[in-house]
């Protein structure tokens, strides 16, 4: 899931099948005319939430989104055909995505990525955010 928001700060979430390489970069496909495409025209700013049963916990996540470069697009689309999250339908090619063409290839650099993790504290369950060191991460998938 994302969240995108109006430059007023209104916000917007949408169901995105997303990918993400070795330095944690997220990309994703969407329809051009879609809200949350438009709205990342105006706002960059963007949130992810994922939860999954290959993690242990929600992660949750914030950055900048752009609309990937024609110069991009190819190595982008290895990312989001070829990710960790393998698409059931690898017959997209670049073309795909050219200027005339409804959808769009998006991509947002991660600024923040937490944890979401469930503890018992006192004999209360508690829900805690745990913020992952970035540089680290992305040191060691290069």
């Amino acid at each position: 899931m994302i969240a995108t928001a109006t430059t007023s700060g209104e916000p917007w979430l949408s169901v995105v099948f997303f990918n993400f390489d070795a330095t944690y970069n997220i990309v994703w496909e969407s329809q051009r005319n879609a809200r949350h495409s438009f709205l990342l025209e105006h706002n960059p700013a963007i949130a992810f939430y994922l939860e999954s049963d290959s993690i242990e916990g929600a992660l949750y996540a914030s950055g900048q989104a752009c609309q990937v470069e024609p110069s991009r697009v190819e190595d982008c689309l290895g990312v989001f055909l070829n990710g960790p999250h393998q698409r059931q339908d690898p017959a997209r090619t670049p073309e795909d995505y050219g200027p005339h063409s409804r959808l769009g290839l998006y991509e947002a650099k991660l600024q923040q990525l937490f944890v979401l993790r469930r503890t018992n504290r006192d004999g209360y369950d508690v829900v805690e955010r745990e913020p992952v060191d970035l540089a680290k991460l992305r040191a060691a998938g290069s």
